[in-house]
């Protein structure tokens, strides 16, 4: 059996994702059965703050199996998709295993696996002195004792910051209303004040306490138009609302002027006729020559 006992933590916590069943951990064992193999005796698990059953073989939702080995425990069901809701950890039994014949013969082992032991004993009451309460390093505080537990009292320094005593809520006093911001409340008597001492103008008053997102569009000026445009499902269903019609909504969206003028019913020769730069090239574009032109253009003095 090797000498070392790695410094590692004797506690490993996990989250389960619904479907994780398999568990890995990296602490050493020493549980041992009366064959001198691990027997994962020392492992302890819980899910959601309950603690699980060890079996040897077909776990069930509420035990866990270990392979020693791999140091692996597999849950009978998986746990809960939960953030560090998996705790996986080893509690050695705080008893002597072994006992030693004066001047009799020490299998090396046996000894190695003796001190081991301890080692671990010292790893675990590490783990649980680091969730204790503590003063610093730096105190001159010795022997610090929490007091018996009575019923909704509260936990207070003594005047000397020597130690710790019981103390009733009710000596403490009512804190006088209402509380004023600067110590955390807002200085009124009702929620319509209460916000309007945080900020809120008249308008936003009023937006906060609405009932449905349309009274808040009517608080904020929206007309039965206006409100039918904020609530349209599509562009189209906006410029109906606006009073477009099918002619009218097709110029809305036409690409160019040309494809404008052609849905108002303009032909090849119309749409010439409308985009000519001049009266001339209008004549021109309607078939008239130099002479016709020129008649055309002609006055009588």
């Amino acid at each position: 059996m090797a000498f070392q006992v790695n410094d590692l933590p004797s506690k490993e916590i996990s989250s389960g994702n619904g479907v994780q069943t398999v568990f890995s951990f990296n602490f050493d064992l020493f549980s041992i059965d009366t064959d001198g193999v691990l027997d994962g005796n020392d492992v302890f698990a819980t899910v959601d703050n309950i603690t699980l059953t060890k079996v040897s073989s077909n776990p069930t939702s509420t035990e866990f199996t270990v392979d020693t080995v791999l140091k692996q425990i597999t849950f009978g069901a998986a746990p809960s998709n939960n953030v560090g809701n998996v705790t996986i950890f080893r509690q050695t039994a705080k008893e002597r295993q072994q006992g030693y014949q004066t001047s009799a013969e020490i299998a090396s082992d046996t000894l190695n696996r003796d001190i081991n032991r301890l080692w671990s004993v010292v790893q675990e009451q590490d783990e649980e002195v680091t969730r204790t309460l503590r003063v610093p390093i730096t105190s001159s505080l010795l022997d610090l004792q929490v007091p018996e537990p009575i019923a909704l009292n509260l936990l207070q320094w003594d005047a000397t910051a020597s130690f710790l005593e019981n103390i009733s809520a009710a000596s403490l006093g009512s804190p006088s209303f209402p509380i004023t911001i600067a110590q955390g409340g807002t200085g009124s008597t009702t929620a319509s004040d209460a916000r309007i001492a945080l900020g809120s103008s008249v308008v936003g008053d009023a937006l906060f306490i609405t009932t449905d997102a349309s009274a808040a569009r009517i608080t904020l000026g929206s007309g039965t138009t206006g409100d039918l445009l904020f609530t349209s499902a599509t562009a189209s269903s906006a410029r109906t609302t606006l009073g477009s019609g099918t002619t009218g909504d097709a110029l809305f969206i036409s690409a160019t002027a040309s494809s404008a003028r052609t849905t108002l019913g303009s032909t090849a020769v119309g749409d010439a006729i409308f985009i000519s730069p001049s009266a001339s090239s209008a004549r021109t574009t309607l078939g008239s020559g130099t002479t016709g032109c020129f008649i055309h253009i002609c006055y009588c003095k």
